[in-house]
């Protein structure tokens, strides 16, 4: 079962990436070809594989679904599943599950086990309407949400209603006030108003936005790098820039540098915006502020590390060398460095005496990523005894 779990990937549009339906042999394209597919196709080939291994076995379909003892509840079209039962002696035939990669919640048509609800955080997206001072009121028309696009691969799709309005200037909070979930086939399978799959979904509803705004205002910030030395790199204030948009007479701006990095990598070089109007209060739900961010980057510090070398006439014992030095480059402030060896040598004759490093900050931490290290392995060598 495990096998046959881990040897695909569940994707309800198998057949267009795949061609799978028209495979001369189904079972031996989906385990070895196509490796995509639906729950039939997890199921068909258990019963063969069962079979094989000379276990009795049964293709089997239905529905799955969760239920509660002495409660009705509505099975629909978008929970069917196909399975696979075994014929365990003195037992009779069990049920195994060995459909793989899918979602937990959703129908077995589609994937599902029927058992775990499938959990979606899902939160109106942001709609913006310029003010035009007449009076106007703004409400959500879109209706879209962020969070459902995993399903939405699935080809699930929704139909949702989203609350909030608003006249003057500003942000007001949007809700998801109704939602309807549709399986690939179609079929409702999620109804927030009738209560249809409240068992399949386990749905977070987080706010929105709604914005009217008086002016849009662009910014930008520029990119800013440097080797690594240890120490943070911040955005600096002359680093942001004006790039569109007009403040009302009276209004002004502040502009704040947020983003820093001290280790190697890169992040975005971020900025705060505050719009104060004549009277010094803060209105920046009052404006549409783009930030175009530029890169902060810290990019590795590089050295040469130099393993010793050592010789000695042999005497049957090992010869090592535990010592190296940087000889091009160094170290970033407070930083210190740890050398290891592998070399050894003990029978006539020479072999490289390679090192490893491992370089720590003042407080402790691994920063040996932060260095581009090359290392130079010494020589042991062990000279024939001399002749008495």
């Amino acid at each position: 079962a495990e096998y046959i779990q881990n040897v695909a990937v569940y994707n309800p549009k198998y057949n267009e990436v795949t061609g799978l339906d028209s495979a001369d042999n189904m079972v031996v394209d989906f385990l070895t070809v196509s490796k995509q597919g639906v729950c039939r196709h997890y199921a068909s080939a258990a019963t063969l594989l069962f079979r094989t291994l000379g276990i009795p076995a049964r293709y089997t379909e239905g529905v799955m679904d969760t239920v509660k003892a002495g409660e009705a509840k509505t099975i629909v079209g978008g929970r069917a599943h196909a399975w696979v039962e075994v014929y365990i002696e003195n037992i009779g035939w069990m049920y195994v599950e060995v459909t793989g990669s899918y979602n937990s919640g959703e129908g077995g048509g589609n994937g599902g086990d029927g058992n775990k609800p499938t959990e979606l955080k899902l939160t109106p997206k942001t709609e913006r309407y310029q003010y035009k001072g007449n009076g106007e009121e703004f409400s959500i028309t879109k209706n879209e949400l962020s969070g459902f696009e995993a399903l939405a691969k699935k080809g699930y799709s929704y139909k949702a209603v989203i609350s909030g309005t608003r006249v003057e200037p500003g942000v007001t909070k949007t809700y998801i006030k109704s939602l309807i979930i549709y399986d690939s086939d179609g079929v409702e399978v999620y109804n927030s108003e009738t209560g249809l799959g409240k068992d399949s979904f386990k749905i977070t509803n987080k706010e929105g936005t709604l914005q009217v705004y008086r002016e849009k205002l662009t910014y930008k910030s520029n990119d800013a790098s440097r080797e690594y030395d240890g120490t943070e790199l911040v955005g600096s204030l002359a680093d942001i820039t004006h790039t569109g948009g007009k403040l009302p007479d009276g209004y002004s701006v502040t502009l704040k540098p947020t983003a820093s990095i001290t280790l190697t990598g890169s992040r975005d070089n971020q900025f705060s915006v505050t719009v104060r109007d004549k009277d010094g209060n803060d209105v920046t739900d009052e404006f549409y502020i783009v930030k175009n961010c530029g890169t902060l980057k810290i990019t590795p510090r590089e050295i040469v590390v130099q393993a010793g070398s050592d010789d000695k006439y042999a005497d049957g014992t090992p010869l090592t060398c535990h010592s190296a030095e940087i000889i091009e480059g160094s170290l970033a402030e407070g930083d210190r460095i740890e050398y290891s060896f592998t070399g050894s040598q003990t029978t006539v004759g020479s072999s490289p005496n390679a090192v490893a490093v491992a370089i720590y900050n003042s407080n402790g931490k691994d920063v040996t990523d932060c260095y581009s290290i090359t290392k130079i392995s010494g020589t042991l060598k062990v000279n024939m005894p001399k002749k008495k």
